[in-house]
């Protein structure tokens, strides 16, 4: 699959956590999907279908999450180890929309305050938390 555009949360020093497995990565988006269903919930509104219109599906080498509604195709997620650090990749397949970037972007923020990571944007911006 053509990917057009990576995002990087990367582990340092400062984050919660130094590595990060699948498994955990999963965990991580079943708590996402479930503040916003609590939230919509709050809202008297279905939400999550909204907020995140996937389904999270798993490839032998990442997370696939394709997209529910016609406005979104997919995101991929990746992660990728080196000797010194950890990282979750975040890509967006050439078909990806633009609803598909603003979702994967809200994602990555997302994912990097709760690990306290630093946060590269597809457009090269660095965030730390």
């Amino acid at each position: 699959m053509d990917v057009e555009h990576i995002s990087y949360i990367h582990l340092t020093s400062t984050s919660t956590q130094k590595s990060i497995t699948f498994e955990e990565l999963k965990t991580w988006l079943t708590y996402y999907e479930n503040l916003l269903t609590k939230t919509g919930q709050q809202l008297n509104w279905e939400y999550e279908q909204t907020g995140f219109p996937y389904k999270v599906m798993e490839t032998e080498s990442s997370l696939y999450l394709k997209g529910t509604l016609p406005q979104y195709y997919s995101i991929l997620l990746d992660i990728t180890v080196t000797d010194e650090t950890a990282a979750i990749k975040i890509a967006l397949p050439s078909k990806a929309t633009h609803g598909d970037k603003g979702k994967a972007n809200e994602l990555a923020k997302f994912l990097a305050k709760k690990l306290k990571g630093q946060l590269q944007l597809f457009n090269g911006r660095i965030m730390s938390f």
